[in-house]
């Protein structure tokens, strides 16, 4: 039988600071982990991932080979240069773009090709391929983090291969403190700034309470495209004193400053896949108020207090103010999750989840294989 032990991971860009670049970079340590040599293909790394991956405390190892473009065939070139030389066992790429697709075209290889897509896959994520559903038939497998993907793939794109939701998690025993501080706000968000965060939506709310609790105030982690518009809205609502867009953070020396300086956490999203700032507050018992998203939903529970409807300042806003006035409301946000967290996203689960994963696709692509 074939046995795992080299893979590619092929991720166009790993240059940002976003959950999704976190989701790579811990999947690929818990492999590593495992004992699986894995080479890293995509355009640049962001130094705060890089250190973490040339971490070798492990029996696996990570090879990094940044390509420096944006091109897929250059990409597809470093996946040949690799496989001329190593015995590779499977090839996991993400997220489901055409930029992947194109690649995997390219030729056809002798190893499972999967993919793993950190969104929902639901209409609202408008940068996924028009033709997913027949472009998704090239992969012999894919990862979801939220059961509501999985549904979406078999029942709106029509993919019958194996299909694994796999666990996000979060790597604790990177986290350090430091001399950062921020001041303390009532309350707390770690986002990009892009348009499906749903950031208006959180800054609506705020002008919605300020008149009731004009000492409240938000605290803003995150970088993206939409700063300027987000900085002139909370302008436009009067509301730029009590709003503080603190920018970009290290992820694992800032993390802990971030949590210690807000008593309630929001996330507004307007979809969500299996968001890691959920994971990283559920997991330090902070109060978190969420919109009901797939993602959310999952990872909180779906009978979690601290859920509100998707695009709605009114109910955000009643749900924010309860949180800060009501402590009895503000310890069942924080006394329900621990359990959770334990049996369905740790580390443990995650690797399990991934071993047993690729070691099924692996012997089952090659026992479908006539012999030579």
């Amino acid at each position: 039988m074939k046995i795992l032990k080299e893979i590619i991971w092929l991720t166009p860009d790993l240059s940002g600071l976003g959950g999704s670049e976190y989701m790579v970079t811990s999947f690929c340590r818990l492999l590593q982990r495992s004992g699986i040599h894995v080479h890293m293909i995509t355009s640049a790394v962001h130094p705060s991932w890089k250190q973490v991956l040339g971490l070798n405390h492990a029996p696996g190892q990570i090879h990094l080979h940044e390509v420096g473009s944006f091109e897929w065939r250059d990409f597809a070139a470093v996946v040949d240069q690799i496989t001329r030389s190593t015995s590779i066992s499977l090839m996991q790429v993400m997220p489901l773009e055409t930029f992947c697709f194109d690649i995997i075209r390219f030729k056809k290889y002798d190893f499972p090709v999967c993919g793993l897509e950190p969104t929902d896959l639901s209409d609202q994520c408008w940068w996924l391929p028009e033709n997913l559903a027949q472009v998704m038939q090239q992969l012999d497998g894919l990862l979801v983090l939220n059961p509501h993907a999985e549904t979406t793939a078999r029942s709106r794109h029509h993919f019958l291969k194996p299909i694994q939701l796999i666990a996000n998690t979060v790597m604790h025993d990177l986290y350090t403190t430091s001399d950062h501080t921020y001041p303390p706000t009532t309350f707390g968000c770690i986002s990009r700034l892009s348009a499906e965060k749903g950031l208006e939506y959180l800054l609506g709310a705020m002008r919605l309470l300020s008149d009731r609790q004009p000492l409240l105030s938000l605290g803003i982690w995150g970088e993206g495209e939409d700063r300027e518009r987000l900085l002139n809205q909370a302008k436009m609502l009067g509301i730029e004193e009590q709003v503080h867009f603190h920018g970009a953070f290290h992820p694992f020396k800032d993390s802990l400053a971030i949590t210690a300086s807000a008593a309630v956490f929001v996330l507004p999203s307007l979809f969500e896949g299996c968001p890691v700032s959920l994971l990283e507050l559920a997991g330090r018992k902070k109060p978190v108020i969420s919109t009901a998203t797939s993602g959310g939903k999952w990872l909180l529970g779906e009978d979690y207090p601290g859920l509100v409807p998707v695009a709605d300042t009114g109910s955000l806003a009643q749900r924010m103010e309860r949180a800060f006035t009501d402590h009895t409301f503000r310890a069942q946000l924080t006394g329900c999750l621990q359990e959770r967290l334990d049996t369905w996203f740790s580390n443990a689960v995650t690797s399990q989840q991934l071993i047993a994963f690729y070691s099924n696709m692996v012997a089952a692509y090659h026992n479908c294989i006539p012999a030579e």
